[in-house]
């Protein structure tokens, strides 16, 4: 392994330490994720993607999914359009 700074030397204890910290995380990924999600979804309530997918009564992931089809660039380009005038 090649480091931009020589000095780091990687200890067991570094590396175990790296270890825990990446299996915690992705242990509690979903609830990370959720958290985000949330974070998201009440920044964007009041735009005018999040009022006409009423993102006010969203409380949980499958209210999103029930509220917010999967889209693709085409279906999305009308909302991008809007945002950029």
């Amino acid at each position: 392994m090649k480091f931009a700074n020589p000095h780091i030397k990687l200890t067991p204890f570094i590396l175990a330490s790296i270890a825990k910290s990446y299996f915690q995380i992705h242990k509690n990924l979903p609830k990370h994720q959720s958290i985000f999600l949330g974070k998201r979804v009440r920044k964007c309530k009041k735009t005018a993607f999040g009022k006409a997918h009423a993102f006010e009564n969203i409380e949980s992931l499958a209210d999103f999914q029930r509220n917010v089809p999967i889209s693709h660039y085409d279906t999305m380009w009308p909302w991008i359009e809007q945002a950029m005038q």
